[in-house]
């Protein structure tokens, strides 16, 4: 995405034809379950933007992950163990002091830019996919780190990044 002189968001050629085919997959998908399919790239599309020192928890789910043996990382639910241990590491600083103050300001931040994001995208004519944002935000609203779906959302970003 970029901005046009006034400092708007415009959306890319690629953007757009990735919110053109998501827009058409949309199209015979169950109003409830529209958010389900839209948070992966509602959570990839806000994470950069969080304030989150993204390299420090890419390395340390590197470690985690690599320090996992792979007996243990072939198990049901280690993919869930990688996000809920992401989810929580996002909470603390790089000196592993709590801010959960912080934490709880960076998941507003990324609800007021998925709002926008809504927005933007119901304006360049993908009225499915806005709706799927704004049902992710809903099914956000009230939720505090690190049991927020949208932060679960987001650390599982993260740990996409280094799970093979």
């Amino acid at each position: 995405m970029s901005h046009d002189d006034a400092g708007s968001p415009v959306l890319d050629e690629s953007l757009r034809d990735a919110l053109g085919e998501l827009e058409d997959y949309l199209q015979d998908v169950p109003e409830e379950r529209s958010s389900e399919l839209v948070l992966p790239f509602a959570s990839r599309w806000v994470l950069p933007e969080l304030g989150l020192d993204l390299g420090r928890l890419r390395e340390e789910a590197d470690t985690l992950v690599t320090a996992t043996p792979l007996s243990d990382r072939i198990v049901s639910g280690y993919v869930d163990h990688v996000v809920y241990w992401v989810s929580q590491r996002m909470l603390l600083d790089e000196r592993d002091q709590p801010q959960s103050a912080v934490a709880a300001a960076r998941l507003e931040l990324a609800r007021a830019v998925l709002g926008e994001r809504a927005e933007l995208v119901e304006h360049e004519g993908f009225p499915r996919v806005a709706a799927g944002l704004r049902r992710a935000l809903d099914d956000s609203s009230g939720g505090r780190p690190p049991d927020d779906r949208l932060w679960s959302a987001l650390a599982l970003r993260i740990a996409e990044s280094v799970l093979p």
